[in-house]
């Protein structure tokens, strides 16, 4: 009891002490913070300096400052405002804030992701010093529009929606347009326009994804399911005759991995047309997908998901709401 006790005056302490997002133009030196809200918790916090994690509940609002990182688990999602000058939706994974500035009309952020985010900025020329590590790529000109994978079963993955952006690693750079996306596997990073929806899963297919048709006995579609098994959860039907894209096979042949909406499944090998002789294999028992889900989206950060995520409609996958 004493310990919750203390949390809440050392919360209510820093909330009164920490100035909110300074505005363009601010004193250059000024206290500068963006504002998180939990769009559905909880989540965790840990201050600049501390090494313990502060809970924080559905629809609370703090300060978010330098040193602070942001901890979304599966079921969980944070919303970050730099002002007028963008958002930020961390869907999952953490968020680390190393710097922001706003002076005389011009922005710096540096930041680390190991996760997914989505990121508005309407502005991106602003953000004259910007610096987004994400795995081993760093996104050092944003565009208006995009959003960074770095998970621990997939490749670090940068795509902008809209407008240009240029991310580099190690001493090369790569330009990106709207519409494409870069790609880091193996020390190997990979440019290339991305297939509707904008997201890792359609990057990686398109760079080493093979074609494949479902073709099913009495034409009843096929399955797809969260592992290489029939105890798998099913994730959705294919039906008859829509092209997959798959990416590896189990070893015994059986089971193939293919993109699926946002992510990845695995459907039965004997029921896909394709030609596909030099797939990577993997061990037979290899467990399920993970899936990235953002719960309870409220109508205006949709809009910002629906280019990476498509709509709740089409892909409930990642959207999931509760009654």
């Amino acid at each position: 009891m004493r310990r919750w006790w203390l949390w809440l005056v050392l919360l209510v302490a820093w909330l009164l002490l920490t100035p909110l997002l300074a505005r363009p133009g601010a004193e250059p030196g000024a206290g500068v913070a963006a504002v998180l809200e939990v769009r559905d918790g909880p989540v965790e916090v840990r201050r600049e300096g501390t090494v313990a994690w502060l809970a924080l509940p559905q629809a609370a609002q703090m300060p978010f400052g330098p040193g602070d990182t942001l901890r979304v688990p599966d079921r969980g999602r944070g919303w970050l405002t730099f002002g007028d000058l963008g958002t930020a939706s961390i869907i999952t994974g953490d968020f680390t804030l190393e710097a922001l500035a706003v002076a005389e009309g011009q922005a710096t952020l540096h930041a680390r992701l190991e996760g997914v985010a989505v990121f508005a900025l309407p502005r991106p020329e602003a953000w004259t010093d910007f610096r987004l590590q994400v795995g081993s790529l760093t996104l050092f000109a944003p565009s208006s529009l995009f959003a960074v994978w770095s998970l621990p079963d997939s490749p670090p993955a940068i795509i902008t929606a809209q407008g240009s952006a240029r991310a580099r690693r190690l001493n090369a750079v790569y330009n990106m347009r709207s519409g494409e996306g870069v790609l880091e596997r193996f020390g190997i990073v990979s440019l290339a326009a991305v297939p509707p929806p904008l997201n890792e899963a359609s990057l990686e297919a398109a760079l080493f994804g093979c074609p494949a048709v479902v073709r099913t006995t009495g034409r009843v579609g096929l399955y797809v399911r969260r592992g290489p098994g029939q105890t798998f959860d099913a994730l959705d039907l294919i039906f008859d005759d829509n092209a997959v894209s798959v990416l590896a096979r189990t070893a015994s042949g059986e089971w193939s991995r293919v993109q699926f909406l946002s992510g990845f499944g695995w459907m039965l090998s004997r029921a896909l047309v394709a030609d596909c002789p030099a797939l990577p294999t993997l061990p037979d028992t290899v467990g399920r997908e993970s899936l990235v889900r953002a719960w309870n989206v409220p109508a205006e950060e949709e809009t910002l998901l629906r280019p990476f995520f498509g709509s709740p409609v089409i892909n409930s996958v990642f959207f999931r709401y509760t009654e």
